[in-house]
């Protein structure tokens, strides 16, 4: 079995809500602007390169997130998936199960509070796992076996 690649993103800084807006529409603030390039060069000098399939919520933030971070070396195909905005981690689990029977390098694209749940689940051993995630903050981890239900190990996190 190949060695499997998991990058977990939350989305970068947004703008507060406006009276009657929806949480799904917002979109991302200056400073979330400003993080994404950070993040998009950080992200070229660290990520192989090659196929990589992305997985993104649905959200204004999440789709801004990840058109504006989105790394030179790295190519392959986006889905918006809807369980990733409003699902729970075990929902999560079961979409990283059933896409790493097929796939070795998967991006995620989400929100909080599942995405640091998720990281802290796979990383249960990384005191800088359990720390949680900050808006535009990212994870590299990486797995010989692909089951989200066994240790991974944590290559990096980083904090834009």
């Amino acid at each position: 079995m190949s060695r499997k690649h998991l990058l977990l993103i939350r989305h970068a800084k947004t703008l507060q809500a406006l009276p009657g807006e929806r949480d799904f529409d917002r979109e991302l603030a200056a400073k979330g602007e400003r993080q994404c390039g950070i993040m998009r060069d950080w992200l070229n000098g660290q990520l192989p390169a090659g196929h990589w399939q992305v997985l993104c919520s649905p959200a204004q933030r999440t789709r801004q997130t990840w058109e504006q971070c989105q790394p030179q070396p790295m190519h392959g195909t986006v889905r918006h998936v809807e369980l990733i905005y409003g699902g729970s981690r075990g929902d999560l689990c079961a979409l990283l199960t059933e896409q790493f029977a097929t796939q070795d390098r998967l991006v995620v694209v989400g929100h909080n509070p599942v995405i640091s749940e998720l990281l802290f689940m796979l990383a249960a051993d990384s005191a800088e796992a359990r720390q949680g995630f900050g808006t535009g903050d990212m994870a590299l981890l990486h797995s010989s076996h692909g089951d989200v239900y066994q240790d991974w190990q944590l290559d990096w996190l980083y904090r834009p």
